[in-house]
């Protein structure tokens, strides 16, 4: 594949715009708070059974666990891409893929064929990456609702953002969202967090990461936050600060470092290419053994890159295909590139 000039790519997502939230924007404390909020308000609408893929983190399932609904996951393949028959799920109402860290998922012609048959609501978890939810929710054909973090794209500790594309489905949720942002004082509490666990603890915390696919302290409690209108003062001007465009075109300059830094060594990067419609965070590396994944994590965390394996797990969700991919996948961050001496 060519590739492509990413000015080109920012410039067509964003289109030119510097804050890139629309007034029909729902924003939340996190992420996990997003989807309970959703798969509740889906439930007070009618709908019965989601339909999830098995290789999620245990935020995602503690929204599933108490959001009320019936739920099932469907298998993901070793190279990251949705099985093409979904016939054994019988029938579900809501379907919920993930672009894992920003690159898009492969979704075969056949499930969409049947989603579309089923008139099935499509939830496209973008946590990973606020320029492929920027995407979804612009040029996306496919789906109803889409979601994004925006501490995993943006130098912000807070908040999330969800779209919802269907008009009837936002004409419901719209009755739900609350008018004011979030108080100051909760910003500078949540900056100080962030500040602390990056500087201090970010070793300890990906070390632990490496030991346990399955975390102790699973089935969290969570309170059902309703949306808010807007972000409050300080998060908006900060993100109307933010040159989100020079983040996207930074990320893709070092996907393609990392890229030939990884074929250098006889790495296997997951997604070994750029679709147009890509807008990474992370690269992803498949190791050959989890041996060798922590050998490449703790070199990268004593040279001060910010490398982790994914995701810590709840047991409903931990089986041998999605511990295959724990014990192999190493996360490199894009935000910048440095040669890793391993």
């Amino acid at each position: 594949m060519v590739a492509r000039e990413p000015n080109l790519l920012a410039n067509l997502v964003l289109q030119g715009e510097q804050y890139p939230f629309s007034p029909d924007s729902f924003f939340f404390p996190h992420a996990r708070d997003a989807l309970l909020f959703l798969l509740r308000g889906l439930g007070r609408l009618g709908y019965k059974k989601l339909l999830l893929s098995e290789y999620v983190c245990d935020v995602v399932t503690d929204a599933v666990l108490q959001c009320g609904l019936d739920y099932s996951f469907y298998p993901l393949q070793k190279n990251m891409s949705i099985t093409s028959d979904l016939s054994d799920f019988g029938e579900f109402d809501i379907f919920l893929f993930i672009n894992y860290f920003g690159y898009s998922i492969n979704i075969p012609h056949e499930v969409r064929e049947l989603i579309k048959q089923k008139s099935v609501v499509v939830i496209s978890d973008n946590a990973h990456s606020i320029g492929k939810h920027l995407d979804e929710v612009r040029n996306s054909k496919f789906i109803d609702i889409s979601m994004a973090s925006l501490s995993k794209s943006m130098p912000v500790p807070f908040g999330a953002v969800v779209n919802i594309i269907d008009n009837m489905l936002l004409k419901h949720f719209m009755q739900w969202r609350i008018e004011n942002g979030y108080l100051f004082n909760e910003k500078i509490m949540s900056y100080l967090y962030f500040g602390i666990k990056k500087t201090f603890f970010l070793k300890k915390r990906k070390m632990k990461y490496m030991q346990q696919a399955v975390l102790d302290n699973v089935n969290q409690k969570m309170e059902l936050l309703y949306p808010k209108k807007n972000l409050g003062s300080m998060d908006t001007f900060l993100i109307n600060h933010i040159d989100v465009r020079r983040i996207m075109n930074n990320n893709i300059h070092n996907y393609y470092c990392y890229k030939g830094w990884a074929e250098s060594r006889g790495l296997t990067p997951v997604f070994n290419a750029l679709n147009d419609d890509d807008f990474p965070v992370y690269f992803p590396i498949m190791m050959h053994s989890r041996n060798e994944r922590d050998l490449l994590i703790s070199a990268c965390l004593r040279q001060r890159i910010d490398a982790f394996s994914w995701p810590t797990m709840n047991p409903i969700n931990y089986n041998q295909q999605t511990s295959y991919l724990w014990e192999r996948m190493v996360l490199l961050p894009l935000s910048s590139y440095r040669e890793i001496q391993y």
